[in-house]
């Protein structure tokens, strides 16, 4: 029988929290009333990654009831890349690509904690999701006469909807909280692509448009929040 790694290192600390809770009950650590955490996901390997933001991952407690997430993903990217193809009967071919691009993506979350006497802490969430996404690609040939074609492509999108989180937290220390949490989400996304092929006096323009609405539910995610 296959056992998910993931699933597994799950029960093992929660079955560990849980058989060592009663002990530690008098010495529960609360949820801090205004503190500040950087939230990491836990990946099969302990290896610490990003939860809901590549960039940024925060939350800000304004009770120990209640407080605001924020995960905020930031990729720039640009660049050109000279290439060159030996092609078999037609010689050496040399071609300059020129590439950009830029992907923002935002989640933002209300989180409400439940029962907060007990040693493992239940909290459930709702916020909005959303990014945009451009890229561009530009290939020119240098030596026209082999090949002589140019191709022109341009891609951009965005997305915009709601999500809903529930999960646990358990707090072994003042500044550092275990948790387990499952999301799902719901949005709409709009994403366009234009493609523009010149060869030979050949012209080729192709645009897709691609419209959706999309409900979708994440595994669940063990983390580690650092509070300070």
């Amino acid at each position: 029988m296959k056992i998910n790694t993931g699933w597994a290192i799950i029960a093992l600390v929660f079955g560990v929290v849980m058989l060592i809770g009663p002990t530690v009950y008098g010495q529960a650590n609360p949820l801090p009333e205004h503190g500040w955490a950087l939230q990491f996901a836990i990946d099969r390997d302990f290896d610490l990654n990003s939860f809901q933001g590549s960039t940024l991952s925060i939350k800000k407690h304004t009770s120990a009831k209640a407080a605001w997430r924020l995960g905020v993903s930031v990729d720039w990217r640009t660049g050109d890349i000279d290439e060159t193809r030996t092609i078999i009967g037609n010689g050496v071919e040399y071609q300059d690509v020129d590439y950009s691009g830029f992907d923002l993506g935002i989640n933002l979350q209300r989180v409400f904690y439940v029962n907060l006497q007990s040693p493992i802490k239940p909290y459930i969430g709702v916020g909005s999701t959303g990014g945009i996404s451009f890229s561009h690609t530009y290939t020119e040939p240098h030596n026209e006469y082999v090949s002589n074609y140019t191709d022109h492509y341009k891609s951009r999108g965005w997305n915009a909807g709601l999500t809903g989180v529930f999960g646990v937290e358990w707090m072994p220390h003042v500044s550092i909280g275990l948790f387990a949490e499952y999301k799902t989400r719901i949005y709409f996304e709009y994403h366009k692509t234009k493609s523009y092929y010149y060869q030979y006096q050949t012209v080729r323009y192709i645009e897709e448009i691609t419209k959706r609405a999309r409900l979708t539910s994440e595994s669940v995610k063990l983390g580690l929040a650092v509070y300070f």
